[in-house]
């Protein structure tokens, strides 16, 4: 792994031979740690984050609506391999357990239920661009059981053979603004692969 650490000396000097010694130091003090995230027992009550309880305390009281949805919708222009997208989907859901979380109240308090994997079968629908811009308006405005729903839905809409639209929505209880993107890169990354 190499760091790009900014020089500010050239190395023939004392000053620049002294920062790349640290720079050295600091490189071997990286690769020297070995850090590992434990994991929690899922046999437990699960609690919820700061933010989760907010979103879950709101939910509760009425007062969240689609504004605590977030939507995906790409345009995929030309041959599209559905099962390899239905697969790269799949393993999203596999991967990350946010996807796969519900919120339930147990033992007198909101606690989260990781539930297993499961597969994502899209197949395309036929709609007319008119039928796809109502059907992604719904699919971004239905509400959320946080208890029993998935909290990821998604839809694959074909406008013709070459022409799709993939739509995901997600509770913003198990996902945020930065973090879509980090799942739309898995899912080009992960078509790719099984494309």
């Amino acid at each position: 792994m190499d760091m790009p650490i900014e020089r500010t000396a050239p190395r023939n000097t004392i000053k620049g031979r002294r920062a790349e010694l640290l720079r050295r130091r600091v490189m071997s003090a990286i690769e020297d740690v070995s850090i590992s995230i434990p994991s929690i027992s899922r046999d437990r009550l699960l609690p919820l984050s700061f933010a989760q309880e907010r979103l879950w305390f709101l939910d509760r009281l009425g007062r969240l609506g689609p504004a605590y949805h977030i939507g995906l919708s790409v345009r995929v222009r030309g041959v599209l391999d559905c099962a390899a997208l239905s697969a790269a989907l799949t393993d999203v859901v596999r991967r990350h357990e946010a996807v796969r979380t519900r919120f339930v109240m147990r033992e007198g308090a909101a606690s989260q239920v990781i539930d297993p994997p499961w597969p994502i079968d899209l197949p395309a629908e036929p709609v007319t661009l008119a039928e796809a811009k109502l059907r992604t308006q719904r699919m971004m405005e239905e509400p959320f059981d946080l208890a029993s729903d998935r909290l990821l839905r998604c839809a694959l809409l074909a406008l013709d053979d070459h022409d799709h639209i993939l739509v995901l929505s997600m509770h913003h209880i198990i996902s945020d603004g930065w973090s879509i993107g980090i799942l739309f890169r898995e899912l080009a990354a992960l078509y790719g692969a099984h494309a």
